[in-house]
């Protein structure tokens, strides 16, 4: 059975946002330092989705303006206090701003249907100051995805809680479906995802159609070459 385009609402509860917040925390040095050298040095920074909000604490340390949203109230309430984070929806974003600068972390590029995705980067288009500047991540874009391949099982463990994961990918939409059992002292609980899987060249297609007039593609050191594990788009 197809995994529903709205799958992101409800998934990121109990121990899936647990699983989450243990592999965000992991992983959260690496993503700071990438994300601190593509940032102005000082300013408003919306961080969307922003999960548990664990960005938005290192961006607030460092002493930037910050604002998050995310969809999952499971997440936001593993958030550590202090921060100023909100429930909201990528596909029509509140009324804020204008920020200097918005996140869209986390590998959540791919969750919306393709005329979702047009909608929510023209509300971040809106968002953003004229010559502010967007920062996306993805690791599923199809020069990074299907580049290590996509068909599957994995097992991942993160904060005592082990993920076993089956991918199937459906060419007739450019789809990436993971269907999940998340384990831990003996509960076992099950989510569905999928990633719309878009090439890089339709990424900055979609960002120039939002209205962002400069788009430099990214990895982790340098530009993004195939085979990266993950595609960061800079756009102005």
């Amino acid at each position: 059975m197809r995994v529903p385009d709205d799958w992101f609402v409800g998934f990121h509860e109990g121990l899936a946002a647990r699983f989450w917040q243990a592999a965000g925390e992991a992983m959260l040095d690496a993503d700071f330092a990438v994300v601190a050298a593509l940032l102005p040095p000082s300013g408003s920074v919306l961080d969307v989705p922003c999960g548990d909000g664990r960005l938005s604490r290192r961006l607030a340390e460092a002493g930037y303006d910050v604002t998050g949203i995310d969809i999952a109230p499971g997440a936001l309430a593993l958030a550590p206090p202090g921060l100023r984070l909100q429930q909201g929806d990528l596909r029509a974003l509140p009324d804020i701003g204008p920020v200097d600068a918005a996140l869209s972390w986390g590998n959540s590029f791919g969750y919306l249907a393709p005329k979702d995705t047009a909608r929510s980067l023209a509300g971040l288009r809106r968002v953003v100051k004229p010559g502010g500047t967007l920062i996306l991540e993805s690791g599923a874009v199809a020069e990074s995805m299907l580049a290590r391949g996509v068909s599957g099982r994995s097992e991942h463990g993160f904060g005592g809680i082990t993920m076993r994961s089956a991918r199937t990918y459906r060419p007739q939409e450019s789809r990436l479906e993971v269907e999940s059992e998340f384990e831990a002292d003996g509960v076992v609980e099950h989510g569905r995802a999928a990633y719309y899987v878009h090439t890089t060249g339709e990424v900055v297609r979609m960002l120039h159609a939002a209205g962002f007039a400069d788009v430099e593609l990214r990895g982790d050191d340098g530009p993004y070459e195939v085979g990266a594990p993950r595609m960061i788009a800079v756009a102005r």
